[in-house]
């Protein structure tokens, strides 16, 4: 059985490339009271039952690890530093699947577009066209890569480093420094802001990740 709410986790690596932030869209029509990322939430959670998911899911959002309640909930204060979403679940037969959206502005219009999509692909099943859930293969999440070399924590810290300008024995004396380091190394290396620098995003993603931050 599907254990709700989802637990909210911190993104590492996205799964395809971003969307410039100038194309992104609003979601169509107007609500007079805004969308809660709670309310949205609910909506994925709903259709995830539907859907017969099993076991636990996850909500990824580009937040760093202190906006997450032990609980797994996010922080009342918690700040996106990107709208992309990415919700993970297990299903029976077709074992984990990923949905990722940053195609509109809002945290929370992408999380309602995944439940969308959860649900149109739900629908197709009903017209007997389509057997054992075959529409949700091209959301199939791939296993970890196996032959990628473990970061070492010195590797890790050389990245922060060399991205964001602060000495490693500054970040090794200081945690503060070491979360000052990330976010200056994010801010100068975030895809959606400078598309030419993916792989050192990518490469400081994984240094975080090392470090546990």
């Amino acid at each position: 059985m599907f254990q709700t709410p989802l637990i909210v986790r911190p993104q590492s690596l996205w799964p395809h490339p971003r969307t410039p932030a100038h194309q992104r869209l609003r979601w169509p029509g107007t609500r007079k009271t805004p969308l809660t990322l709670t309310q949205a939430t609910a909506m994925v959670e709903d259709e995830l039952r539907r859907l017969g998911c099993v076991g636990r899911g996850y909500l990824l959002l580009d937040v760093f690890e202190s906006a997450i309640r032990q609980d797994g909930g996010l922080r009342s204060n918690a700040t996106l530093n990107s709208p992309g979403v990415i919700v993970q679940a297990t299903h029976p037969r077709m074992g984990a699947l990923r949905w990722a959206n940053d195609g509109y502005i809002k945290a929370t219009d992408n999380l309602r577009a995944i439940a969308a999509t959860i649900d149109a692909l739900r629908g197709v099943e009903r017209w007997r066209c389509v057997r054992d859930h075959q529409q949700f293969t091209g959301f199939k999440a791939l296993p970890a890569d196996t032959t990628t070399p473990t970061l070492t924590e010195a590797a890790a810290y050389e990245i922060l480093s060399k991205q964001s300008g602060l000495l490693v024995a500054q970040m090794r004396a200081n945690r503060d420094a070491l979360q000052q380091a990330y976010r200056i190394a994010r801010n100068l290396t975030h895809p959606d802001h400078h598309p030419d620098r993916t792989d050192a995003w990518h490469a400081v993603q994984q240094a975080a990740i090392r470090l546990g931050l």
